[in-house]
């Protein structure tokens, strides 16, 4: 995706910088943040930076692999949205949203406008998802968005060296 931004009718998604850091470590430092999820294990380990540097280096060539969500009231980096290549395997959207803002809809607003804009910058087909088996939400919002589920994997990533089980989606 070209380097840009997208607008929705209460948010603005632009790539991610390296001021989106402290409003990042707030939100995964919040108790309702589930410390179950490879971003929170990332924050507690000190490695939210090192993540956050690589994946600004991956946004070559006027493409935006990490997009923050802004709130047009001026409130920045509410979220994030990825879009990441996997070799042959279809793209993999990512997701998280910082629990002050959770049940208002702008999950799922910024991510139909990010998914709007990815299949039209790029072509895309068909996109790959993940979510862990007891993120209802994620499941709920992948399923608005019209993923349908395609598998399970019992190991499906790890936190502090615990594996995780995951659904996994596809929109096509």
């Amino acid at each position: 995706m070209r380097l840009s931004q997208i607008d929705t009718p209460r948010c603005l998604l632009r790539p991610a910088s390296n001021a989106d850091l402290p409003a990042m470590a707030q939100a995964l430092a919040d108790p309702r943040f589930p410390q179950r999820l490879p971003l929170a294990a990332m924050q507690r380990n000190g490695k939210l930076p090192d993540w956050l540097h690589k994946m600004r280096a991956s946004q070559t060539h006027g493409a935006a692999a990490l997009w923050s969500i802004d709130l047009k009231i001026g409130v920045s980096c509410i979220g994030q949205l990825g879009l990441f290549d996997r070799g042959d395997l279809p793209p993999a959207l990512s997701f998280w949203l910082a629990p002050a803002h959770w049940g208002q809809g702008l999950a799922g607003e910024a991510a139909a406008a990010f998914l709007a804009h990815a299949q039209e910058q790029r072509q895309l087909s068909t996109l790959w998802a993940s979510t862990a088996q007891w993120n209802l939400a994620s499941q709920h919002l992948l399923a608005a968005l019209g993923f349908v589920p395609c598998g399970q994997n019992p190991a499906g990533y790890l936190v502090d060296g615990v594996p995780e089980a995951t659904l996994e989606y596809l929109l096509a």
